[in-house]
């Protein structure tokens, strides 16, 4: 919905005008969407899910429309992270959060309220511009907003080092594991499989290939 008003350029030099456009990027919700959205949002905080115990509010970091999708089809209200422009102003242009400059360890809401801070800004319009597709009606939008001081129970971020676990709450589930090299990569593979025999009475060569570390000088003699 765009809304254009005329203005005059300047005072005194009649005729001249100035089109100034306001573009508003979402249509005006009925009140009918508007108790839904309220409704839902409800519904993901009060609910409970023992034993967990977890609310239905996550946070995803990048474009995953499945992972959005799906979500929020069993119920699930996105807290969608703050914009790079709604940063800079809330500190101030490029400067740092306080606590950083302190060296005082962020609390979870610093945590959970800055999940982007080194995307490339281009990057990061093309993904508004997406999510903006995804969320015509801007019902998305608003329920994101009611959530805002709520915390994120499942976070889905596309690098590890986008969480900081050491300030996570019990309940909390990312999609990243830290130190999940011993199951992520073939190194880690080969040395939990030859450690096996300290924790269970199995020999690993008899249902996995024999491998070796080529890395190493004397594993790759014993390889040739």
């Amino acid at each position: 919905m765009r809304i254009e008003k005329v203005a005059n350029a300047a005072a005194g030099a009649p005729g001249k005008v100035q089109r100034v456009r306001a573009v508003c990027s979402r249509p005006w919700l009925c009140p009918e969407q508007l108790k839904l959205a309220k409704l839902q949002v409800e519904r993901a905080i009060k609910l409970w899910h023992p034993p967990t115990q977890e609310k239905k509010i996550f946070t995803v970091q990048g474009h995953y429309p499945v992972i959005r999708r799906l979500l929020r089809a069993r119920g699930w209200v996105e807290r969608k992270a703050p914009r790079r422009a709604q940063q800079q102003e809330a500190g101030g242009g490029n400067a740092k959060p306080s606590t950083a400059q302190h060296g005082v360890q962020p609390s979870l809401e610093s945590l959970c309220s800055m999940w982007l801070p080194n995307e490339e800004e281009e990057e990061e319009e093309e993904e508004e511009e997406q999510m903006d597709k995804d969320d015509p009606d801007g019902l998305h939008e608003l329920m994101s907003r009611l959530v805002q001081d709520q915390v994120p129970y499942f976070i889905w971020s596309s690098r590890c080092s986008a969480v900081e676990r050491c300030v996570l709450r019990p309940g909390q589930v990312v999609n990243h594991y830290a130190q999940g090299g011993c199951l992520t990569t073939k190194e880690g593979l080969c040395l939990t499989l030859r450690n096996l025999p300290w924790f269970d009475q199995a020999d690993p060569n008899t249902f996995f290939p024999r491998c070796y570390r080529l890395g190493a000088v004397d594993e790759r003699q014993a390889f040739i």
